[in-house]
C-alpha cells in the first residue's frame, strides 16, 4: 500500500471500493470472454455492470491498514440468471482483513443517467462462473430493503439488516440534510455515470458536516485536529443503490439515524435523494470508530441519551 491506497493514515475506502469494483468488472469480462466495451445486448446496446449493493466488512477497521502493507487479494465470482453477478473479494494481511461483497446487474443507457434499463448480455452461454439456482442472501436482502425504501413495503419483520453485529432498524426520520451538486471531475466514472464509489463519498461529506457542527455547538469550538473525517474510520458499510444522476444534478443527503454503540463506535443510516424528481437513489448503513483519543471529548457527548 502506498499513497493512492491511503487516506488520512488509513486504507482509503474509496480506493478499496474502486479496486474491488474493477476486479468485479474484469472477472465478468473474463467470464463472458469479451472486453468491457464489447458487452452488448440483443439490440447491440452497450451494457454496463450497474452495482445494486456493496457491502464492506473489516475484521477491525480500515485504520489497521497503512503505508507499506502488502495485501493478499482473493476474489471469487458467481452469477444468478443471465443478468446478475456476485463477487466476494478479500484484502488481507496477517493482522487484519476486509471483505467486499458486491452485486451487479447489466443495464443499458437509452437517454440520460435517469434512463437506465436492465438488459441481458449476449454470450452468456460462454460463462463458466458458478451459477446460483436460488437468489443468494445478498440479493434477497437487497430486494427486501429496496421494497421498503421505494414502496414502503416491509417484506420481513425485525431489523432492516445486521451489519458488524449491529441491527439497523428502519426509519424515515430526518436528523440532518445537506445538498450536493454532482461534480463531473470527481463524482462520475469513465462513461459519465454517477460512479458507485462516489455515493459513499457524498454521504461522508454530509456525515462530516453533521458531526462537526453538532460537536462544535456542544463544546464551543473544536480543537485543532478534532475533525470527524480525521478522527473516525470505517468498520463496515452497506450501500444499496437504486438510481443514478447526471452531472450538475443536485442531490440531498439525509441522515436518518445515528446511534453510539460503545462510546467509540457509531452506527448511521443515511439516504441520497435526487432533487429534480425526489427519487431515492441510495441508502447507506455505516459503522465507524473513533481512532483519535484526543477527539473523544468533542464527539463522545453525542452518545449520551
Amino acid at each position: 500500500m502506498g499513497m493512492p491506497q491511503i487516506l488520512s493514515g488509513a486504507m482509503s475506502e474509496r480506493w478499496l471500493a474502486k479496486e474491488a469494483g474493477d476486479i468485479h468488472w474484469r472477472m465478468i469480462c473474463n467470464d463472458l470472454g469479451v472486453p468491457s466495451q464489447a458487452i452488448l445486448d440483443r439490440s447491440a446496446d452497450r451494457l454496463y455492470a450497474s452495482f445494486l449493493r456493496m457491502r464492506i466488512v473489516a475484521s477491525g477497521h480500515l485504520g489497521e491498514f497503512g503505508e507499506g502493507d502488502a495485501l493478499a487479494v482473493h476474489p471469487a465470482l458467481s452469477r444468478f440468471g443471465d443478468r446478475r453477478y456476485f463477487s466476494e473479494t478479500t484484502f488481507s494481511k496477517p493482522e487484519a482483513s476486509v471483505r467486499v461483497s458486491m452485486v451487479s446487474a447489466f443495464v443499458a443507457r437509452h437517454t440520460d443517467n435517469k434512463g437506465l434499463a436492465r438488459s441481458a448480455p449476449l454470450g452468456m452461454e460462454r460463462a463458466r462462473s458458478p451459477q446460483h439456482h436460488v437468489l443468494p442472501p445478498l440479493g434477497q436482502q437487497y430486494q427486501q430493503v429496496k421494497a421498503r425504501a421505494l414502496d414502503g413495503m416491509a417484506l420481513v419483520s425485525g431489523p432492516a439488516l445486521v451489519l458488524g453485529g449491529h441491527p439497523f432498524h428502519w426509519t424515515e426520520d430526518s436528523l440532518f440534510t445537506l445538498e450536493h451538486e454532482v461534480d463531473p471531475y470527481c463524482d462520475l466514472n469513465g462513461v459519465g455515470l454517477l460512479y458507485f464509489a462516489s455515493y459513499h463519498r457524498i454521504a461522508d461529506i454530509g456525515e462530516r458536516a453533521f458531526f462537526n457542527a453538532e460537536a462544535g455547538a456542544e463544546v464551543g469550538q473544536l480543537e485543532r485536529g478534532d475533525d470527524w473525517a480525521l478522527a473516525s474510520v470505517t468498520c463496515a458499510r452497506d450501500v444499496f443503490y437504486y438510481g443514478n444522476a447526471d452531472a450538475g444534478e443536485r442531490l440531498t443527503y439525509v441522515l436518518r439515524s445515528r446511534e453510539w454503540l460503545d462510546g467509540q463506535r457509531v452506527a448511521t443510516m443515511a439516504t441520497l435523494l435526487r432533487n429534480s424528481d425526489g427519487v431515492r437513489i441510495a441508502d447507506l448503513f455505516t459503522i465507524k470508530q473513533l481512532v483519535r483519543p484526543s477527539s473523544a471529548h468533542a464527539f463522545h457527548w453525542l452518545g449520551k441519551p
